[in-house]
This record gives structure tokens, sequence and C-alpha cells, in this order.
């Protein structure tokens, strides 16, 4: 073959005839295959293993808040992040007052994490939360907020939240004497990973 006929050849075979050509072609294809399939699995089990935590992490503070609201002292509760600090008005509330004050000395007391928020209701109406400032979806006289102030049974559950993405939210009645005295909420906002 002379130097004209092996350019034909080439020219006809095109630039994927060449070993290397071919080699970067398929490895492009195989980290495409791997990113496209790999990326979103990653992100699934991601957001799986934050929720889960986020939960027990929830259920922790409720039970927490549950040992407190029952009269149980700081040193009763197990594995609480309670302040050791004692204050006569955590103590467990036989009227709405008392409830009020128990509501008043918890909120001041909790410092939530970033996107926690701690909503106390009293007498079927929004009373306190800490933090004070709340997305529009948790504001005083939404239809959420009027939700939870009706909720009899502790509840878990979940909400659509827009630009914040999910809310995971946990409800605990306080009854009082057979009546519902009010009702604290514990609600995180996940934002969708």
């Amino acid at each position: 073959m002379n130097r004209e006929q092996i350019g034909e050849f080439r020219d006809r075979k095109g630039i994927f005839w060449a070993a290397r050509n071919r080699i970067l072609l398929w490895y492009g294809l195989i980290l495409a295959m791997i990113f496209v399939a790999v990326i979103p699995a990653f992100r699934s089990l991601l957001s799986q293993r934050v929720s889960e935590r986020v939960q027990h992490d929830m259920i922790e503070k409720m039970a927490t808040f549950d040992a407190l609201i029952e009269g149980k002292t700081n040193d009763t509760i197990e594995g609480s992040h309670w302040s050791e600090r004692q204050d006569d008005r955590i103590r467990k509330p036989t009227s709405s007052q008392e409830l009020a004050e128990f509501f008043d000395v918890y909120l001041s007391r909790q410092v939530p994490e970033d996107d926690v928020f701690l909503i106390a209701i009293l007498d079927g109406r929004f009373y306190k939360s800490s933090p004070r400032g709340r997305p529009e979806l948790l504001k005083r006289d939404g239809a959420l907020m009027k939700r939870w102030a009706r909720q009899t049974i502790a509840k878990q559950g979940r909400e659509e939240a827009g630009e914040l993405g999910q809310l995971l939210y946990v409800t605990r009645p306080i009854w009082l004497n057979g009546e519902l005295a009010g009702v604290f909420v514990l609600a995180l906002s996940l934002i969708h990973i």
C-alpha cells in the first residue's frame, strides 16, 4: 500500500478507527453510565438516611418534652439534653395558666437548631413558638396551625412545604381534667437534597 492508499483507507474508516480513540470513547460512555446510575442512587440513599436521623432526633426531643410535661425531674429523664437547672414552673400542669407558664419556661430554655420550630398551642389557638420567626406555612392563623390545634392524638406527619422542601412534624396533645388544653408541635423543614 502506498501513502495515497493509506490516506484513503484512513479517511474511509473515520476518526474512531484508531484504538486510542475507541478506548477513549468507551471510557467516556462507561463514566457517563456510572454518573447516570450512581448519583441518583446516592442522593436517594443520603436523603433516606438524613430523614431517618432527623425523625429519631425529633422523637427523642418529644420524649424529653413528654417526661417534663408529666412531671418527671431532670435526673429521671434518660439521655436528656435538658438543662440541669431546676425551675419550679417545670412541673406537671393542672390548669391552662400553669400550662402557659410551662410553655413559657420550656420555650425560653430551648435553642432550636436551624429549621426546627417548637410551637405551643393553648386553648385551640397559637400561643408561642421558638424561634419566633416562622415560614409562611407555619403562620399563626394558617390551615396547618388550625389543624394542629384540633389534634387530639399524638401524630407524626409530613407536609410538602414548597421552597422549604418537606415539613416533618410531631404533635403532642395535652389533656387537663379530661379536656384538650393545648398541643405541642415540633416541626422541622427538610430541604430536598
